[in-house]
């Protein structure tokens, strides 16, 4: 054999001895939504990896479940505008996408997302299918003297459970906007 093919096997041995937990980050972090996904006007709070132990943190589920179901990783991203929290002014936008070994995996995420989310007074709502399957909710916090509404839709492309969260004063939020960041993590997961 020539040197090429020597080579190219050694960058395929080395391409393929990655992690599939650094390679499921790499995904879920390009899924998120970005800065120039959003209006002027939003800066962002957070941008970060989630591991297993920090999902089980978040949801009170133990790290073993999220194991048994293949979850890999998870990325979150929040932004905010700078009006501060109970003024008319204030709105908030985030993305979660959390990638797994299989589709079915995913779905387990899917069910129990929409499981918590529902049982925080949500209602559900109908709003064109995104990805495989699909989930809105909506609903209000008050804050101050301004109600806030909160629209959510959970939803599941493949082996990545995704969720986009849009908080805005009541009035200044449709489903509209939420589904339109939806459509746009659903482009990215499907490639």
């Amino acid at each position: 054999m020539n040197r090429r093919v020597y080579q190219g096997a050694a960058i395929l041995a080395a391409v393929m001895a990655i992690p599939a937990t650094l390679v499921a980050a790499a995904s879920a972090r390009n899924i998120t939504l970005k800065p120039s996904d959003l209006p002027a006007g939003y800066h962002q709070t957070t941008a970060q990896t989630v591991s297993n132990a920090q999902m089980a943190q978040k949801t009170g589920l133990s790290k073993a479940q999220f194991d048994q179901r293949g979850r890999l990783t998870g990325y979150d991203t929040d932004y905010v505008t700078s009006a501060a929290v109970g003024s008319p002014a204030y709105a908030g936008i985030g993305s979660k996408a959390y990638t797994y070994k299989t589709a079915s995996g995913a779905h387990w995420d899917f069910t129990e997302a929409v499981a918590v989310d529902s049982g925080k007074g949500a209602s559900r709502v109908a709003v064109a299918r995104v990805g495989d399957e699909s989930t809105a909710l909506t609903g209000t916090q008050k804050s101050g003297k301004t109600t806030y509404t909160i629209d959510v839709i959970i939803f599941r492309r493949g082996a990545t459970d995704m969720a986009v969260v849009v908080i805005g004063a009541k009035g200044k939020v449709t489903l509209n906007t939420v589904l339109h960041y939806a459509h746009i993590m659903d482009a990215r997961a499907s490639h």
